[in-house]
């Protein structure tokens, strides 16, 4: 949506634009005094997803600032934290998802980013890093036929894929890999572009690739392992640093394959600040009972029948141990108890599989 200073409002469906339909976007709206432009965007697996596909529905929500080429804000949750907040996601759900992101975006005079607190779900993971990219942008020019598309601009028009089957998000926690894939139509042909975060041979480091996929002929690589700096993400934003690193408690691949050695810029922020080692509190916090349940598989017996509301047929005696170690309170698991539940059952899975 379009805002010049007639107060005038353009609605533009963004799944018919063409590349050249957002270049004489843009040249318009250097005419108007005012040009926001908000786009919703729905990022899913393949539909229908696969009963054995546990990945969550991304809703997104960019505000981007089309005369002067700037994100103004990004916010997105999971479905699955929406449906715990919004009591009456029904049949307008998308709408009513978009909606509630919106009330939390727009303000007065300003726009608002919101990340939202982690759950125990590993599909939360990698949000914070497109956060990243999508409110900073990447410093490299991204052209095609001539044509300057950035990485928020990427997000603004592109149409979801999900609409043609195809997957427009996927986080695969064992390699640490998530990407988001949008489509975009010039003249009769569909290109896919691919933003994607990983770690890699080519790039051992957490990195960022984007690619175009075409149809009928070779992928053009964009942007080619640009390397990830948590020194860049603590100087851009402390909080999206935190939620950076506190994203991820969740999900004990991401200490195993990414901390310490796979994280560009760690030691040196370390180093120069100490307080960006706050985030990894909480890690450390749950490295010790991670470890004496993981040796003992009648206390995580004991641990995941109070996750799960279970009685406790056997093990009561190792319940006061579980509370001095800080994972249960009162019958119930705490924050640190949640964690590493999740962690443990992670890992169990893994083991069956």
């Amino acid at each position: 949506m379009i805002h010049d200073s007639s107060e005038q409002f353009q609605l533009i469906e963004k799944t018919k634009l063409q590349l050249t339909d957002i270049q004489e976007l843009l040249q318009e709206s250097q005419e108007c005094e005012v040009a926001v432009c908000f786009s919703a965007v729905l990022l899913a697996p393949k539909l229908p997803r696969e009963k054995k596909e546990g990945h969550d529905v991304i809703i997104g929500l960019i505000t981007y600032d089309l005369k002067n080429n700037r994100t103004l804000s990004f916010n997105l949750n999971t479905l699955t934290q929406f449906k715990r907040r919004i009591h009456n996601v029904g049949r307008q759900g998308f709408w009513e998802c978009i909606s509630d992101l919106f009330e939390n975006t727009a303000r007065k005079d300003s726009y608002l980013s919101l990340l939202p607190l982690p759950l125990n779900i590993r599909d939360f993971t990698p949000l914070p890093w497109f956060c990243y990219a999508f409110l900073n942008g990447i410093q490299e020019d991204i052209s095609i036929n001539g044509f300057r598309l950035d990485l928020p601009l990427f997000l603004v028009f592109g149409a979801p894929l999900f609409l043609l089957e195809k997957p427009s998000y996927i986080f695969t926690p064992d390699e640490q890999m998530a990407f988001v894939m949008l489509g975009f139509r010039e003249g009769n042909e569909v290109s896919y572009h691919q933003v994607r975060f990983d770690v890699s041979k080519g790039e051992p480091e957490l990195h960022l690739d984007y690619e175009i996929y075409f149809d009928e002929k070779p992928s053009k690589k964009i942007v080619n392992h640009f390397v990830v700096s948590y020194k860049d993400i603590w100087e851009f934003s402390e909080n999206l640093a935190i939620g950076f690193m506190g994203a991820s408690a969740y999900d004990v691949k991401f200490d195993t394959a990414i901390i310490p050695n796979k994280v560009s810029g760690i030691k040196e922020a370390f180093r120069e600040n100490p307080l960006t080692i706050y985030p990894l509190f909480i890690r450390s916090m749950a490295g010790k009972p991670y470890r004496f349940l993981k040796e003992r598989p009648e206390a995580f017996d004991v641990l995941r029948s109070i996750a799960e509301r279970k009685s406790i047929v056997k093990g009561k005696e190792l319940i006061p141990k579980l509370e001095k170690l800080g994972l249960t309170r009162q019958g119930k698991l705490t924050i640190l108890g949640d964690i590493v539940y999740a962690r443990l059952h992670q890992s169990s899975t893994s083991t069956k599989n």
